[in-house]
């Protein structure tokens, strides 16, 4: 295969601690680059790569430096990703799994027939690479827009559709985002070979801004200031689990007897929709949850703690039991109350919960809602209890109309046949 053109900038490539692939194919390439382990000095280079499977806590730690950086004109390449949610340099973009562990055929299609890295290609060429399971893209990025170059498509009991290939504008720079699995098949199939070296060859040499599109200039909720972000610690009132299999508690299904589950929602620090949130682990009692007498939870849960000035919460959650009249009715299931501290103009504040409105069925993450939305959904295959379908988490936000007063307390209160349960809260002092 020719080798890859001089840059017309310095190259950095920052490959992580575990993954050192792309550092393989970029040699075979011929490639001149300068191996990088942090994000302090990109102001030396003008074209950042990010090599396959190395977004990690560095990444994420440096978003904000990086996204100034390719907002002041410099130029990112990020190689495809495990499912690491949002972006971090682009927190309104998500990475997320395009199929159910590894199944199930994920069909990419070729969409901007005339961009440079695409221009040539068959469209059979991406549907099915040799040897390999009917899969080119572990995951895919959302929301779809009109950044596409590729698309994909998940076709197991629907057909969820995200982006292979994305190219944006942002500020004065540029980010092309390729989930495509080539670099996992370097080596193995000549058109995974083809495909990256024509990738690399378009960033290397002559990328300009004309086949790319302007990202949103802010996400769907802006997000909290860094240093005001804190977490509502919800370890100490969590009384459901979030799977069905058996808990260490003693509970042997999640509420209300669900057969399909939330066990797939990562646990630990997760950026949903440029917000980040602190997610309980699947092993024991992951949520709070309110329910009729019959959902094996209170009807009411008190004394969730926040006990500080919050301006914002950031609220994920969902509904288990709702039926398909109160969807379609837009019911109210439950009120979350907030409870100032002393000395302000009111005692509580009511949010209802409202379906479809700021809170989602979690068996029905296809819903658009009025004040909220969808903030991560999978679709669960070969679940050994319920059956294959999606399900998903929504998130809303509560505007203090008294931030100068603490914010004592939350209660969680279900006011129909279903249960609304909490999975993470995230404030802004």
């Amino acid at each position: 295969m020719p080798k890859l053109p001089t840059a017309d900038t310095p190259v950095a490539v920052y490959a992580g601690t575990a993954h050192t692939t792309t550092l393989i194919v970029l040699d075979a390439l011929g490639a001149e680059y300068t191996p990088i382990k942090s994000f302090g000095e990109l102001d030396e280079f003008g074209l950042l790569v990010i090599g396959a499977g190395a977004v990690d806590e560095t990444v994420g730690e440096s978003g904000e430096l990086i996204y100034d950086w390719v907002s002041e004109g410099g130029k990112l390449l990020c190689l495809e990703q495990g499912s690491i949610g949002a972006v971090p340099w682009m927190k309104n973009m998500q990475i997320t799994p395009a199929g159910y562990h590894g199944r199930s055929a994920i069909l990419v299609d070729i969409i901007a027939e005339d961009h440079p890295v695409l221009n040539g290609f068959q469209g059979h060429e991406f549907d099915l690479w040799n040897g390999w399971r009917g899969q080119i893209c572990d995951n895919y990025i959302l929301p779809l827009d009109d950044a596409v170059l590729a698309s994909c498509m998940f076709q197991r009991g629907g057909h969820k559709v995200g982006m292979a290939l994305a190219e944006y504008r942002v500020g004065a720079g540029l980010c092309l985002l390729s989930q495509i699995e080539a670099v996992k098949r370097w080596g193995q199939d000549p058109i995974a070979a083809q495909y990256l070296a024509r990738l690399l060859n378009y960033v290397l040499h002559g990328w300009d801004s004309r086949y790319a599109r302007r990202a949103e200039a802010s996400p769907m909720f802006v997000p909290p200031d860094s240093d005001k972000v804190f977490t509502v610690d919800l370890s100490g009132v969590a009384n459901a689990p979030r799977k069905s299999r058996d808990q260490p508690s003693g509970k042997r299904s999640w509420i209300m007897g669900a057969g399909n589950d939330l066990e797939d929602l990562p646990a630990g620090r997760l950026w949903l929709l440029g917000i980040p949130f602190s997610i309980l682990s699947a092993d024991d009692l992951a949520c709070v949850a309110a329910g009729p007498q019959d959902a094996d939870v209170p009807q009411a849960v008190e004394g969730i703690p926040v006990k500080r000035n919050a301006g914002r919460l950031f609220v994920l959650g969902c509904v288990v039991g709702a039926n398909e009249e109160m969807v379609r009715e837009r019911k109210q299931v439950g009120i979350v109350r907030i409870h100032f501290g002393p000395h302000g103009p009111v005692a509580t504040e009511d949010i209802p919960l409202v379906l479809g409105a700021n809170i989602i069925s979690f068996d029905k993450p296809g819903a658009d809602l009025l004040s909220g939305a969808v903030a991560w959904s999978e679709y669960q295959i070969g679940h050994y209890r319920g059956p294959d379908k999606a399900v998903g988490v929504s998130l809303f936000v509560w505007e203090n109309p008294h931030k100068e007063i603490t914010v004592d307390s939350l209660s969680l209160i279900a006011t129909n046949d279903c249960a609304p349960i909490l999975l993470a809260i995230t404030g802004e002092g």
